[in-house]
This record gives C-alpha cells, sequence and structure tokens, in this order.
C-alpha cells in the first residue's frame, strides 16, 4: 500500500526546476460584503406628483434614515399638487465599524414628508432599499433614477403616492465612490410628465400559513408553545393568531394577502417565530427567510414545507437575538411550517390578514398525512476531531431536522478526539422536493451545550454521491454558548454523509460487494496505521503586523495529535520571517483513502513578553499538495494564512511522508544547494522618504532607512552579509535622501522561494539619542525581478514584431513585382493582423493627446440674430472650462484663453497607464501599527477586511528605482538587444537606398527611431543619471470643482474650501469658503515651485469652515510629482481633468472627490507655458418683470358661488410674490394688473417658474386651486449667454419654442395664457382649473435700474403702464348693489327667493290678527239685531 501511494504521489510531482505557483488569490467577486466603515450618499434631485389634498398644499423634505440616524433636507413650503419640487441636496450617513452580517442586514429608509409644524410631521411617501441592493450594483450605485413612493400602510401600500428622482451611492472600505450629480444625456427626460423609465407593477401575494410541526417547548411548566407567526416586509408587519401547540402540531390555517411592488429593493421577505406570554413579553425564537424574487416569479412550489431557524433554546444576549432574527446566522432548527404562496398581477393589490379557504386547509391535512410520506435514508460515519476547543472528552451530534445522531468520545489526545461511530438509518419524511430540506446541523457537544457547529447543505452532490468520500469540516464557534471565543478555537471534524433521496436509484448489489463501497460494513472500514510526516517549513511572507511598530515577532505552532504541539524558532521583527525547519510527526491515516487523512493545521503566532497573539493559519489537507515519499524531493507550495472572514499572509512549506521513522542524519536540508542559487545584484536608487508621519508629538527631523538585509539570508548564510541603512538626512517628512545602495546576495533561482526584504525607517532626534520608529515597508524583491523580465520579454517581442513588419514591406515588393507579370497572389491575413497590432502598440506609446481639449464652435442664428455654440462634445466626457466673451474676436485670441471642454479621466491619472506610463519609481507605502494582538479598541482602530481590530494606518511612502539582475542573465539580454538593433538598422538603412520614395519606409524609419528611443527612456541607467540633478520646475495646479464633500457640520453640508501644499508652501483659500455646499466650484488656478527630484508630493485638502472651533478636514488628496515628470505623462501636450477621491485619516471611505489637472514646466521655461482661462462666465444679475394680468376660467370654491382669487409666482420658493386678491370673483374672471419684480441671478440649475392660484380664506387656510411650472431655461440662457434683455412676446415664442404648447398667445402680443392644473375634489384627478394671463421679460441689471419699474401697481408705474384692475367691488349704498358684487348669481337668486318668502311670512304673518279680528266682529255684529229682536219678543 506505501510503495502503491509513493508511486502516485511521484506521479502527481511537477517536473524538475518547473518553479510552484502560489495560489491565486479569488477576484473580487459582486455579492460580497466586507467589514469595515461603509457611507451612504444619497442626491436628492426632484419630487413629482406627490399626493398632495385637494384645495390645499404642503411642505416636503426628504428624510434619509439607516438605523438610528437620519438626515433631512431644507423644507420646501407651499407646494401645490402635480408639482416638480426640486431640491437639489445631498444627504450623507456614515457607518462605522460594520460586521459583513451587519451589512447583509441594513436598510436604507427614504421618506418624503410633510412638515406641518415644527413638531408634527406626516409622512407623503417612501421607499426602502437593502443596503447590498445598491452596493452590488454596478460602481456600488445609481443615478439619476426615478423611484416610486409607497406607503406601508394596508389601504395605500400598493398605491403611488409620487416619484422621487435620485442619485444613490454605498461606498466600503477602499471602494472608489462614483459622482452622483453627472450631467444626463440630452433627451432622457421630459420636463413636464412623469418619466417614461418608471414601469412599476403590482403584485398580490397571498401567503398562506398552515400549520407547524416541532416547534420548541417554550413553556417550562406546560411544556407547550403558543405560537404565533409574524410577517416583516418593506415595514408591513401582519401576525397570526395565537394557536397552543398541540401534540407537536399548530393550525393556524391563515392567509397574509399584502402586495409586492416589481422591481423591489428588498431581497428577503421575514416570517418570524413568536412565544405568546402572558405575563411577560412575547419571545422570539425563530425565523423564516423568503426569497423576494422567487416569490414574485413563482419559482416556490405551490406548497412547501419552510423551516424556522434560530439560536439554541435557553440562552440569551445580543448574538441569540441576532440569530433568531436571521436565518444565515442561526446555528439551530427550531421547526417547520407549511407554506403556501401565489403572486398575481394586480394593480389593486390589498392588505390584509384572512382565514385560509377550505381547500387549503384540506391541503394542510394530506400534507401532514404520515402514510404519504417520502421514504430517505441516510449514512453518516464519524471518525475524528482535531484541534478541538480543549483537552477534554466532547460528544459530536448531527441533526436534521427532529432527527439526531450523537457520537461520544472512544479516545482523545492533544485536543484530539476519536469517535470511529456508524450511523444507518431509514426514514420517512414529509419534503417532496430537495428545496425543501432543511439544513443539517453537526455540533460539537462540551455536556449539553452545542460550543461549536457547522451548517450543511445535504443537497450538495458531496452529500448525495453513492461513494462519497470522507469531509474534513471546519466548526465555528457556537457564539450564543459563548463558550468558545474565537474561530481557530473551534475545532474540525472528519465525518462521511450521503443522503438518499427518493429519486436515487437503488443500491445494486454489484455496489454493495465492491470493497471500495463506504457503507458497506456495519462500522466505518478504515485501516487506520501509523506513519510519519516530516513538515519542511521555508518561510512566510506578508504576515499582518502584531506590534505597534507594524512588525510581527513571529513563529508556527504545527499541531500534533499524539504528542506536544511543535514550534519553530522565533524571528524578530519581520513581517516576512524565514526558518527553513523540518519537524517530524506522527502521522496516522489510511493510506488507500486520502482524505482520511487528518489535516495539517500550521497557526502562526506572533511572541510577546508575556503572551503571544495568534495571527492566523493554514489548514492543509495531504490530498491538495503533492508530498514528497521517504528521502525524496518534496516540491514546496504557499499556503494561505487565514482568519477570521479572510485572508492574510501565506506560509511556504512541503511534506515528506516515511513508512517507518526516518534517519534523521539522512535527511537532507531543504535549503537550496549551490547549483540552485546564483549571485544577484540589488541596485537601489533611493529619492526619498514622502509625507511621514510622526509616532509622537515631536515633528519628524532627520529620517533614515534601514535595510535587514539579515531578513534575505538563508540560515547557513547567517553573519556573511550586515545590515545597512542610509544617512539621516534633514528634511522633515519629506526627507530627499537621493543615494545609492547596492549589494550582492545570493538567491535561489527558483522565484518562488524568494525572501521579502524587511525594512524600517527611523527618526534621528536629539543628536541620535533618540531614534522612535516610523514605520515598516517591504520590499518584494522577485515581484521587481519579474516585472523588469516581463519589460524585457516585451521589447525583445516589439523587436520581432518590428522584423515582421519589414518583411512585410519586402513581400509587399515582390508582389507588385509578381504582379507585372500577370500572377496575383492573397494577402496573408494573420501577417495583415500582426502589422496593424504592431503600428497599434507604437502609436500608444507616443499617444496623442491632441484630442483630449476641443475649442467651442459657434455659428450665428439667422433668425435670433445671436451666438450659437454647436458641435458640444459629450458632456459626460468632457468638462466644459473657461468662457468666450462676446466682445472678443475668436479668430485671434489665443487658445489658452479660449473657452473649450477638456476631457475627464473617471479616475485617479496615475492609475491610467496607457496615458501615461508606468512610473520608473516603485513607492512602497510604510505602516505602523497593528492588525492582531488588540484585544481593545485603541485611538484610531478600526474593523479590517477580516472582522479583526486594527490600528494600522499608512505613515508615508519610500520612493526608489529599484533593480534586481543577475549578471550573466544581463549580459545576454544586452547582447541580444544590440544585435537585433544592428541588424534593424541594416535592413532599415538598405530599404531606405531601394525605395527612398516608398511612404511605408519613411513611417518605418520613424518607427525604429522611436522604438530605440523607447528602450533608451526607460532604462534604468538613464533616469538614474536625471534624478542625481535637480531642477527648479513651476507647478500648476488647476482646481474645477469638488463633488460629493461628506458633511462635517451636524444638521447642515459643509463649508468648504482649499488648501494647497507642496514642501513648505502653502496657499489656503479660507477667506473664500463656500456656505452650505458639497458640491463646490472652485475654478482656481495656483502656481507653485519646487524642485525635481525633491520634496515634491502635492497635497490637496478640502477644510470646512468654522466660524467659532476649529476647521475640520473634509478629506485630502496626494500626487506624487516626480512620478509624472519622470514618465511619459510629461510628453502630454494638453492634461486631461482627472477625478481623485478624498480620504480622510480616520476613515478608508471615500469623503467625495476632486477634479483637477496639473502642468509642469522647468522654472526657467514658466513664461512658455500655457496659462489656460479657466473660470466660467461670471454670476450675472438680471431681473425678471412679471405680469399678472387676468385670468379665466377659475372655478369658484366658497359657498356663496364666488372666490377670493390671489396668484403667487415664484422661481426660488423661498422668494415668492402675490398679487393682491380679487374678491367675491364670481365668474372666474379676475383682473389684477400685478407686477412681480424678482431679482436673478444667472445661471440658475433650476428654472421653473411657478404659478399658483389660490381662493383666499379669513378664518382657515388659503385653499389652493391649481398651479403651472413652465420651464424658462432657454429665456434665461439665452438672456444669459448673450449678455441682453429678453421679451417674452409671440414672435419670441415661435423662434425660441418652436412646436411647444406651453403657453397661448392671443392677439396681443406680449401676453399669454398659462393653463392652471389642480385636483378635483370629488374624482381626486388632475384637471384643467382655469387659466392665467402673463407677461414676461428678462431684463439686465444695468438696463432695469436705468428703466425701474414699481411692484404690483405702485410707481413708477410705466412700460407698460398697469390700470386699476376691472371688475372688483366698488362701494354702494344700494344694498341690492352691494349683494350682486358680494355673491354669485345662483347664490344670489337663492338669497332674493328667501327674501321674498320672509317677506310674505312677515305680511301674513302681520294681517292674519287684523283679519281675525276683523272677522269676528263682524259675527258679533252681525247677531247683535237678533239678538235684540229676541229680547223684544
Amino acid at each position: 500500500n506505501y510503495q502503491s501511494f509513493a508511486n502516485l504521489q511521484n506521479q502527481k510531482m511537477s517536473k524538475e526546476g518547473e518553479e510552484p505557483q502560489a495560489e491565486e488569490q479569488p477576484k473580487k467577486q459582486m455579492g460580497k460584503v466586507k467589514a469595515g466603515d461603509y457611507m451612504v450618499h444619497l442626491f436628492v434631485e426632484q419630487a413629482l406628483k406627490l399626493r398632495v389634498p385637494a384645495e390645499d398644499t404642503i411642505d416636503p423634505m426628504v428624510e434619509l434614515t439607516i438605523g438610528p440616524t437620519s438626515k433631512y433636507t431644507r423644507t420646501q413650503e407651499g407646494i401645490g399638487a402635480g408639482a416638480r419640487i426640486n431640491f437639489s441636496e445631498h444627504l450623507f450617513i456614515e457607518l462605522k465599524g460594520m460586521t459583513s452580517e451587519k451589512v447583509r442586514n441594513t436598510q436604507i429608509q427614504i421618506k418624503v414628508k410633510d412638515k406641518k409644524s415644527l413638531f408634527r410631521t406626516s409622512t407623503l411617501g417612501e421607499a426602502i432599499f437593502d443596503l447590498t441592493h445598491i452596493y452590488f450594483k454596478e460602481e456600488h450605485c445609481m443615478r439619476h433614477t426615478w423611484i416610486a413612493l409607497t406607503k406601508s400602510t394596508p389601504e395605500d401600500f400598493a398605491k403611488r403616492h409620487g416619484f422621487l428622482k435620485i442619485g444613490l451611492c454605498v461606498i466600503g472600505p477602499d471602494d472608489e465612490g462614483a459622482e452622483l450629480d453627472t450631467p444626463e444625456p440630452e433627451g432622457q427626460e421630459d420636463t413636464l410628465i412623469v418619466p417614461p423609465q418608471i414601469v412599476i407593477k403590482y403584485k398580490q401575494v397571498k401567503l398562506r400559513i398552515l400549520r407547524a410541526r416541532n416547534l420548541p417547548k417554550m413553556d417550562s411548566f406546560m411544556g407547550t408553545c403558543d405560537a404565533y407567526m409574524k410577517l416583516d416586509f418593506m415595514n408591513m408587519k401582519m401576525q397570526t393568531k395565537v394557536i397552543k401547540m398541540d401534540n407537536k402540531l399548530v393550525i393556524w390555517n391563515q392567509s397574509f394577502w399584502f402586495p409586492m411592488r416589481i422591481p423591489c429593493a428588498s431581497e428577503k421577505l421575514y416570517l418570524r417565530a413568536y412565544d405568546w406570554d402572558r405575563a411577560t413579553s412575547d419571545e422570539l425564537f425563530g425565523s423564516i427567510a423568503l426569497d423576494v424574487t422567487k416569490i414574485a416569479k413563482g419559482k416556490y412550489p405551490n406548497t412547501f414545507w419552510a423551516h424556522i431557524y434560530g439560536a439554541p433554546q435557553g440562552y440569551s444576549g445580543n448574538v441569540t437575538a441576532k440569530m433568531n432574527n436571521f436565518p444565515a446566522m442561526a446555528s439551530h432548527w427550531k421547526g417547520r411550517v407549511l407554506l403556501q404562496i401565489e403572486a398575481e398581477t394586480n394593480e389593486e393589490s390589498k392588505m390584509e390578514v384572512k382565514g385560509a379557504e377550505e381547500e387549503y386547509c384540506t391541503i394542510g391535512k394530506q400534507w401532514d398525512d404520515e402514510t404519504l410520506f417520502q421514504q430517505y435514508s441516510i449514512y453518516f460515519d464519524i471518525i475524528q476531531g482535531v484541534a478541538l476547543p480543549d483537552d477534554c472528552d466532547y460528544s459530536v451530534v448531527l441533526s436534521f431536522g427532529d432527527i439526531e445522531f450523537k457520537a461520544d468520545c472512544l479516545k482523545r489526545g492533544n485536543r484530539y478526539n476519536l469517535f470511529k461511530k456508524r450511523f444507518k438509518k431509514d426514514v420517512k419524511l414529509p419534503y417532496k422536493s430537495m428545496e425543501e430540506l432543511p439544513w443539517a446541523f453537526l455540533y460539537l457537544m462540551d455536556g449539553s451545550d452545542p460550543v461549536c457547529y457547522a451548517k450543511l447543505d445535504l443537497r450538495e452532490q458531496r452529500f448525495r454521491e453513492d461513494f462519497s468520500s470522507f469531509q474534513w469540516i471546519e466548526l465555528v464557534p457556537n457564539r450564543s454558548v459563548s463558550k468558545v471565543d474565537k474561530d481557530y478555537k473551534a475545532g474540525i471534524l472528519q465525518i462521511r454523509l450521503q443522503f438518499k433521496t427518493p429519486d436515487h436509484p437503488e443500491m445494486a448489489m454489484e455496489d454493495v460487494a465492491r470493497p471500495d463501497y463506504p457503507w458497506k460494513y456495519d462500522k466505518p472500514k478504515l485501516k487506520f496505521e501509523q506513519y510519519h510526516l516530516l513538515v519542511n517549513i521555508y518561510q512566510c511572507k506578508d504576515l499582518p503586523p502584531a506590534d505597534n511598530d507594524g512588525a510581527t515577532d513571529g513563529f508556527i505552532k504545527i499541531y500534533n495529535i499524539y504528542g506536544d504541539d511543535i514550534k519553530t524558532k522565533v524571528a524578530e521583527d519581520t513581517l516576512n520571517p524565514i526558518f527553513y525547519e523540518q519537524h517530524l510527526l506522527t502521522f496516522v491515516f489510511d493510506m488507500e483513502d486520502e482524505e482520511s487523512a487528518p489535516p495539517i493545521i500550521l497557526e502562526v503566532w506572533d511572541k510577546d513578553l508575556l503572551t503571544s497573539d495568534f495571527l492566523g493559519r493554514a489548514v492543509v489537507k495531504i490530498s491538495n499538495v503533492e508530498l514528497g515519499v521517504n528521502y525524496g524531493h518534496a516540491k514546496p507550495s504557499w499556503q494561505k494564512i487565514k482568519i477570521g472572514e479572510g485572508y492574510e499572509g501565506e506560509i511556504l512549506v512541503s511534506f515528506n511522508l516515511f513508512e517507518s521513522k526516518p534517519d534523521l542524519g539522512q535527511i537532507l536540508s531543504i535549503e537550496p544547494r549551490d547549483d540552485e542559487i546564483k549571485d544577484f545584484q540589488i541596485e537601489m536608487n533611493i529619492l526619498g522618504l514622502r509625507g511621514l508621519k510622526p509616532s509622537g508629538l515631536l515633528p519628524i527631523r532627520k529620517p533614515y532607512c534601514k535595510f535587514n538585509l539579515k531578513s534575505l539570508l538563508l540560515p547557513s548564510q547567517q553573519g556573511k552579509l550586515e545590515n545597512i541603512k542610509t544617512e539621516p538626512v534633514p528634511g522633515g517628512k519629506n526627507a530627499t535622501i537621493n543615494t545609492v545602495v547596492k549589494f550582492t546576495i545570493k538567491l535561489p533561482i527558483n522565484m518562488t522561494m524568494w525572501p521579502n526584504l524587511q525594512s524600517m525607517v527611523f527618526d534621528n532626534l536629539f543628536l541620535g539619542f533618540s531614534q522612535p520608529v516610523i514605520g515598516t515597508f517591504v520590499l518584494h524583491l522577485a515581484k521587481y525581478r519579474r516585472t523588469i523580465l516581463e519589460q524585457r520579454k516585451a521589447y525583445i517581442e516589439k523587436l520581432k514584431k518590428f522584423e515582421e513588419q519589414v518583411h512585410a514591406i519586402k513581400e509587399e515588393e515582390s508582389e507588385e513585382e509578381e504582379d507585372i507579370e500577370g500572377e496575383e497572389e492573397e494577402e496573408d491575413e494573420e501577417e495583415k493582423e500582426e502589422i496593424e497590432k504592431m503600428k497599434k502598440e507604437q502609436e500608444e506609446d507616443d499617444a496623442d493627446t491632441s484630442g483630449f481639449v476641443k475649442l467651442a464652435k459657434y455659428v450665428m442664428d439667422p433668425k435670433l440674430k445671436i451666438r450659437k455654440e454647436v458641435d458640444i462634445p459629450d458632456l459626460t466626457k468632457f468638462s466644459e472650462v473657461g468662457y468666450d466673451p462676446l466682445d472678443v474676436d475668436l479668430d485671434s485670441c489665443p487658445i489658452h484663453k479660449r473657452k473649450h471642454y477638456r476631457l475627464i479621466i473617471n479616475d485617479e491619472l496615475e492609475h491610467q497607464t496607457h496615458l501615461v506610463g508606468i512610473s520608473p519609481f516603485q513607492n512602497v507605502p510604510i505602516y505602523r501599527g497593528q492588525t492582531r494582538g488588540l484585544s481593545k479598541p485603541s485611538f484610531g482602530s478600526k474593523i479590517d477586511s477580516t472582522g479583526q481590530k486594527s490600528s494600522k494606518k499608512n505613515v508615508g511612502e519610500f520612493k526608489c528605482m529599484i533593480q534586481v539582475n543577475q549578471k550573466e542573465a544581463l549580459k545576454k539580454y544586452q547582447a541580444d538587444v544590440a544585435k537585433r538593433l544592428h541588424n534593424l538598422e541594416n535592413i532599415v538603412v538598405q530599404k531606405e537606398k531601394d525605395m527612398p520614395d516608398n511612404t511605408e519606409v519613411k513611417e518605418l524609419r520613424t518607427n525604429f527611431e522611436k522604438l530605440k528611443w523607447h528602450e533608451v527612456e526607460k532604462s534604468y541607467e538613464r533616469i538614474s543619471k536625471v534624478v542625481i540633478r535637480q531642477e527648479k520646475v513651476m507647478v500648476r495646479v488647476y482646481v474645477i470643482e469638488a463633488t460629493g464633500l461628506m458633511a462635517r457640520d451636524e444638521g447642515s453640508e459643509s463649508d468648504p474650501y482649499l488648501i494647497v501644499k507642496m514642501g513648505k508652501q502653502k496657499i489656503s483659500e479660507r477667506e473664500n469658503h463656500q456656505y452650505n455646499n458639497s458640491n463646490p466650484k472652485f475654478y482656481k488656478l495656483f502656481d507653485l515651485e519646487g524642485h525635481m527630484p525633491g520634496n515634491s508630493n502635492l497635497v490637496i485638502e478640502l477644510m470646512d469652515w468654522d466660524k467659532h472651533f476649529g476647521d475640520d478636514l473634509i478629506g485630502r488628496t496626494s500626487i506624487s510629482l516626480e512620478d509624472r515628470w519622470f514618465s511619459r505623462w510629461r510628453k502630454m501636450e494638453n492634461k486631461p481633468i482627472e477625478v481623485r477621491s478624498l480620504y480622510h485619516p480616520n476613515s478608508s471611505v471615500e469623503q467625495g472627490k476632486v477634479k483637477l489637472w496639473i502642468d509642469i514646466v522647468a522654472l526657467d521655461e514658466r513664461d512658455q507655458c500655457r496659462k489656460w482661462e479657466i473660470a466660467p462666465q461670471p454670476p450675472a444679475e438680471y431681473e425678471m418683470r412679471l405680469i399678472v394680468w387676468n385670468t379665466k376660467n377659475i372655478p369658484t370654491l366658497d359657498i356663496e358661488g364666488t372666490s377670493d382669487i390671489f396668484i403667487r409666482c415664484y422661481l426660488d420658493n423661498n422668494h415668492a410674490q402675490e398679487t393682491d386678491t380679487h374678491y367675491r370673483c364670481q365668474t372666474g374672471a379676475g383682473s389684477f394688473n400685478w407686477r412681480m419684480v424678482f431679482p436673478v441671478k444667472l445661471p440658475r440649475k433650476y428654472n421653473d417658474l411657478v404659478i399658483q392660484v389660490y381662493d383666499k380664506d379669513i378664518l382657515s387656510g388659503d385653499d389652493f386651486i391649481g398651479q403651472a411650472t413652465l420651464d424658462i431655461t432657454k429665456l434665461l440662457k439665452d438672456a444669459f449667454q448673450n449678455l441682453r434683455n429678453v421679451k417674452w412676446n409671440k414672435k419670441y415664442h415661435g423662434l425660441m419654442f418652436e412646436g411647444s404648447d406651453m403657453v397661448e398667445f392671443s392677439d396681443e402680443e406680449d401676453k399669454f395664457w398659462v393653463k392652471i392644473f389642480g385636483k378635483d375634489p370629488e374624482s381626486g384627478e388632475m384637471k384643467e382649473q382655469g387659466s392665467v394671463q402673463l407677461s414676461c421679460e428678462i431684463l439686465k441689471k444695468d438696463a432695469a435700474e436705468r428703466n425701474p419699474v414699481g411692484k404690483g401697481r405702485e410707481e413708477p408705474n410705466h412700460d407698460p403702464h398697469l390700470p386699476a384692475p376691472l371688475g372688483r367691488i366698488q362701494f354702494s349704498l344700494n344694498p341690492f348693489t352691494m349683494i350682486a358684487q358680494l355673491v354669485g348669481p345662483e347664490f344670489r337668486t337663492k338669497m332674493y327667493l328667501i327674501c321674498c318668502m320672509v317677506y310674505i311670512i312677515i305680511i301674513i304673518a302681520a294681517v292674519i290678527p287684523f283679519m281675525v279680528s276683523t272677522a269676528w266682529t263682524n259675527i258679533v255684529f252681525a247677531f247683535i239685531p237678533f239678538v235684540q229682536e229676541e229680547v223684544n219678543i
């Protein structure tokens, strides 16, 4: 067995001398979040069609809320229905110390609120986004996006409550921020209607919660659970009734009906399970997460079991609450719930809780019928556990739903347990599809406590194969239990697991008979035999710093199951320790199954005086590496070091396996032999140190570098080379060292085994009595060597391609001769492509930058008689710079004084190597601080990408040129180049003689000279000679603007200003700070003087001005001017605008961006350098005169059949003007003749003229009738750009607004009608509510001052004269006349009728008594003669 294993390993070995490659780092994936600081940037642009009550207005503002933090825009007052509201405000919220779980579970809530008063607001609409929904988008943002607003109330959720146009960006650690207010392409939206991109569908979701099984017994006394389920989705809250669990069964039979908006900005819908308690608050014990996309697309089975996951029962705390709230963090199965989901498209969706229909109640009973359950088989082997938390007897439990397998420890060693137990079980389960299977949980039990666990998905192929192999499962601490606090202490278990589903083919008898069939025996059949493993530890690289000076005192601990752990020696003060040690381990496994071998665990530690700090570990499986057998060759490989959520550092190791204990004297050293190493010459041309930050209060004086050459030596070479340090030089934080360090050292031929050069920076204080450490940096020699070899290889390839081009011309010549003889041949297409490719590369080497600047072009508009700009480039790619005054002759104007469009590079220019080339210098970051060993957060500490506390920070740069050469190889390369250039020179000369008039030959000579110069310019020797001589230069900095600046003031935006620094020069623009502006425009030019090379780091800082306290730094960016001066950038005729990110020292999140470009020239050539005019056309003051003449068809709102009409107009909502009131207007034809005078400062971002019509009320708020919004951008732009007065008359409208129906002119040339729209109180729909007659003109300020006019009808009243309005109330003593003026005709008729009726009633009331008395008198007197006659008788 051992011999066959050895043969197999020998077959796996690579050829001798082949370089082992380190495993590639995984590429950055979309959908993966990092721990650290985050920032959310919201740009609120506009709101449209907010729901406003009829006859009312709102005062809207926008609220951004994330967790407990909220930010607000300014309030816009008096907004009517249907209005477009311009906000143009930026809101920022910074989220500190976010874990990856917290990022995934955080939501962004955007609300539009109506601010009724200081303490009372109401929500008009809202939108909710998962933080990851935005973060996973391209550039982590969305721009100029209209979102529909809803409400979370049942009756309003499916209705649209308006639209909000926003930009939203989520920036994580080390991410580049996105500019949100970039120009939009023309025609993207119509300014008067809802943009067409808003396409929203609603689905009516019916989520039926039928029954639950096997819920935990939450009530300890009753042994049951009073369970109910609660829905949590997009601020909607719904819950079932409370049902007591009976015989492990809970029956709800209820339905949640709710609307779902498509597309949806939330990814998960949560159902949370609670236990109702009478005396205390209800207890959450688990939750279900449903995928929103699957619900919308109907991807879930019609009826299915969903599983509740949560924390282990009996524990509490913050972690327990998170596990119960979010299933992805849970460690226990808490029961299953039978669900049924339907999603139908329905614009009239409802939100309510109902009882489930009878048919679904019947389905619930059927799904609980055990006779219909499916047959499954589970096979489980638990063999052993290694690197367990402690030296004690653990047990292992596999939990799958309500099924459990438990194995106790049989034997233990050094944090090792042997279990070696098999479980086989046939079960009946209710699951009808793989989607319904629950997670399996593998627990490491300490008594009854599940201290560690792992989640296993039994749907994975590795658990469903007939011949599944052993798996080593890494556990994680169960932090709800809190007995194990570190991931590396959790342990690793060896298991074999197979889950056989009903659709799995039946096991054939011949399979059972196979000797390698894993489940043939009743017990795990493993032939554990003892071997010996030789662990060869070479070195580590890029270890995380664990000491405050940025270094580590590292050693490696090899986990040993059968004895004490083995430790290497301690390598002090280095992040790249060299060990070259060999250690022997007892190794027990089954030779026939490599997967049975325990993993080799290499832990990396930092040695401190009293304790040691864990740096990470590498877990190596022998099935993944190539083993050396016996004393044979063992091929080393780099193994990544893992801690927490990520990797940092690598270990170079190899392994040899021995059948019997080897003779230590025969084991060959792993150090390279003499024939495997060569002498390499290292030469560093050190320019200096840049941007150093002191470690204490004292400033940096005389820094110097110390190169630990001993860190490069093999153990056998120790003492043969001394460390080198530079001399302390004055210069402070930007010291220029300007010296050359050379040394020769023996290094392996195999560059994979090259160590890194550990170096430190010190300061020399108090005559050398104090030398504090500034920081540490590492030089990756292998990387520099590979770069040199790649450059040389690329140059040889260019020479070869050029040679092919020469031959191609020769072939074309022969083809022409053959063609004369009448023979035709087809061209070699591949050869042609190669020539074109070479030409393209040569053109790239000599990049033409003339297209970076485009001058503005104009034509004369024959109709408007104005200069009109044409051929405007794409403003998403070019930035407008400067302006062309009207009184300047453009033909004779110098180019640098002209308005032009300059190319924008949305990145730091040094990243655009195709434009500026690669810098000849190495800019090596210097770090101080630690990422391991911080038990408590210190000042300035943060959470790094691996989830660890970190105080590591960049404290400067080491700048140099490095050459790593091998003497013989260099000579061979130089000879090859010289030979090729000589041959090509001869061929080109011969071609010039043979074909002197051939254009291709002329191009050949030009390209050949460029090719030679290209090599010379890049040569290390030439640049080394140049940098020795300092040259005075002039640096000219053009700062255009800053965008997306993080707010430093509480409750408002920052008040930014610029500081430009280079060396000891500092220019502050504090006096020119801008108030409350997160996107300030600067258009500033700064000239500074410096030396090349020298103290030439250009620093641009954005500061926040404070009146009473110290100014705050918003962010800064630093530019290495030396890199540009000594690169291809210097040859660029016109520099593009670059967009640079701003960072704050205490945050890894971008704080904004600044747009600028730089020119550098020799100081004696400064007069020849163009000084571009970059200031835009200066703002100009104008006056807009708007006259409100009349109205027509305005509805009457008062019960009397009249309206008290007045008009409110504004460009800026905070500076609105109103007419007087036309009281008791009965016909809707109001008369005003009212002039409004608006001072206007141009240019403006938004140019909406709003006309609102109100009905004035004395005892209550004014009633809003309607409004119109006119976009007068063209008028204002014409007036501003052409510096002229503009009158909006019929002729001008026809020329400027051709085809537009925004206004309607009648017979009068200077007056036009604007239609007013408002909300119908009965239908709630927008409809026409009449028209307003206006006239408008824009005047320059000087013209307005020469010809002043009064507001309203005040003096001076002219141009035009405004007469008193007609149709107003006239006082009269005649009551009928007053009544006719005060009430409308219908109401007046009613009044007259009522008066008549009252008059009649009064008359009747007065006449009836007289008539009665008269009648009675007549009756009496009629009877008197009759009485007398009777008496007489």
